[in-house]
């Protein structure tokens, strides 16, 4: 768990955080595209290129019983994958998500430090989240524990 955490935090450039979140099979079905192409003699995209090597320890991880788990608002660290013991997994940061930089990744770790984050609402304004890396954690599921907005419903009794 401790190898692949600190592999993943310092030697991958790139990250796809969606094959990461839905699993082995994805990861699989991803490298195995990037291989089908170098077969074919096609020319790899500058990102299929950088990811080939981040699929291929992926799989190593999971033949070894190690899987990802998905961001976690609560754990996920701004640069840092960490491990997950009881789960025997490594669960990405928040840096993983593309277009989400080291300043907002340090943000969202910052401000729950302060408070746990009640809303979409509440986490844009208390961090340097864009609406775009929202939607994209939205995407992920990340906040489906977290209401739209800061406001309380009276009338619900």
């Amino acid at each position: 768990l401790e190898y692949y955490a600190t592999y993943f935090s310092t030697r991958v450039d790139q990250f796809d955080i969606e094959a990461m979140s839905s699993g082995i099979n994805m990861i699989k079905s991803r490298y195995f595209d990037i291989q089908n192409k170098k077969n074919n003699k096609e020319k790899l995209t500058t990102k299929e290129a950088a990811l080939e090597g981040f699929y291929e320890v992926a799989i190593e991880m999971y033949n070894r019983k190690i899987k990802f788990t998905n961001i976690d608002l609560e754990k996920s660290m701004d640069e840092n994958f960490i491990v997950d013991k009881e789960n025997n997994a490594i669960i990405p940061p928040f840096i993983a998500i593309d277009g989400l930089g080291n300043a907002a990744a340090t943000s969202i770790v910052e401000a729950r430090k302060q408070a746990p984050f009640v809303s979409k609402e509440d986490l844009q304004k208390r961090t340097k989240l864009n609406s775009t890396n929202i939607k994209n954690l939205e995407k992920l599921g990340v906040l489906k524990s977290l209401n739209e907005m800061d406001q309380l419903d009276i009338f619900l009794i």
